[in-house]
């Protein structure tokens, strides 16, 4: 609901979540509460009934102080399980827990990587620029910093993999301390306008953040782990433009975070983060920059994010927001857009970067189809007069 609206533009949304009812004076009751909801005119975007109470969707502002008192340690030489823990965010981490409390991580993700044996051999005959060899630098800063590091192949949508792994690990370690979900697709693999989305698209998305938070779940089970926190994404808050799919897995997490942590005594705690940077990026597409980038954080500001949720939090949802949230409501869902004393600093999501020096001229879009694409391609990217060239937009000229 929230990216039809974004990417559709004759398109007004609104959820209204009912009482599953099977006939008689409490359907007619339900369907006049609708009518009533739908005549109102009300700006919230997402209502629920209960019996006769209306429900609104509502977010609380909380600090996490930087010297406020911790609910929760992380423990010193702990065991941690971090799904796709050989991305940025999971390597990240690693290397926190390293430097903070010397931890033993063990790093999963659907890769095959050398032998430790063979890494010296790996990285001099593919170089020190390749993928496979820039992460083996960096598990090897994470064992500089203290820490010790397994890698293990294992898809966490795969339970038998999933069940081998953790057993390993409680066969070796005799505890773990902490998992932290960071699996999934992020970046431009993501993006698919709602026109485009085809079943397998949503299928990719949902491997890692739905059926492997089942089978972490199913897992977990019975084992005595202090914590499990989910990467999730401010997508499920604020939606996005080619989004769709991305937007709903992260919904997913969400929710099932805030129901397992009433019925579990682990500590579910779904985490919607903005963008994290990367040390060797100051753009989140690594290649040009967009609107998103104004709220993304570096790596110093993301780790003591994670460090004041993980010790901190008390709730099952935790947003952290660089911007401030109730505006980029206003502006994302509600549609009410900013007002010009509110467009400052990381607040100024409605400003778009000027055109780049491209090698092509410009060329405008030639009718309404490519019009309403070029529209929100601008919107998503933040960038000034995107055109048309041989049916292909121009991006930093390729």
């Amino acid at each position: 609901l929230k990216v039809i609206g974004q990417e559709v533009e004759q398109i007004r949304w609104r959820s209204i979540d009912v009482e599953e009812v099977s006939g008689g004076e409490r359907a007619a009751a339900v369907a006049e509460q609708i009518i009533r909801e739908v005549e109102s005119g009300s700006g919230e975007a997402e209502v629920a009934y209960r019996g006769k109470v209306r429900w609104v969707k509502s977010y609380e502002r909380v600090k996490l102080e930087a010297e406020q008192e911790a609910v929760r340690e992380l423990r010193h030489q702990g065991v941690f399980l971090i799904t796709g823990g050989m991305g940025g965010i999971g390597l990240l981490i690693a290397r926190y827990l390293a430097e903070k409390v010397k931890a033993r991580v063990i790093l999963t993700g659907r890769n095959e990587y050398p032998e430790r044996e063979q890494w010296e051999r790996w990285i001099e005959e593919k170089g020190e620029e390749d993928e496979i060899s820039r992460k083996i630098k960096k598990v090897r800063e994470v064992e500089e910093c203290g820490g010790e590091v397994e890698i293990v192949r294992a898809d966490v949508a795969d339970e038998q993999q999933m069940r081998a792994a953790v057993d390993a690990i409680y066969d070796r370690y005799g505890q773990l301390d902490g998992v932290i979900h960071a699996a999934g697709l992020a970046g431009e693999k993501v993006l698919r306008l709602i026109s485009d989305v085809e079943h397998q698209d949503s299928e990719s998305l949902f491997r890692a953040k739905v059926y492997g938070l089942y089978v972490l779940e199913k897992v977990l089970r019975r084992r005595d782990v202090a914590f499990c926190l989910l990467c999730s994404s401010n997508a499920s808050i604020l939606g996005g433009i080619g989004l769709l799919g991305y937007a709903a897995a992260n919904l997913f997490m969400d929710a099932f975070a805030a129901s397992r942590g009433k019925a579990d005594d682990r500590m579910w705690i779904s985490v919607n983060w903005d963008g994290w940077l990367s040390e060797d990026k100051d753009s989140l597409s690594g290649s040009f920059k967009t609107s998103l980038d104004q709220y993304a954080m570096i790596p110093a500001e993301s780790l003591e994010a994670f460090r004041r949720v993980v010790t901190m939090a008390t709730a099952n949802q935790v947003i952290v927001s660089t911007g401030d949230l109730f505006s980029r409501i206003d502006l994302w869902i509600r549609d009410r857009g900013l007002q010009p004393s509110q467009v400052s600093g990381r607040n100024a999501a409605a400003v778009a970067h000027p055109r780049p020096d491209l090698k092509t001229d410009y060329m405008p879009p030639a009718d309404e189809t490519q019009t309403t694409i070029v529209r929100i391609w601008q919107e998503l990217l933040g960038i000034e007069r995107l055109g048309i060239h041989d049916n292909f937009f121009e991006l930093g000229g390729n």
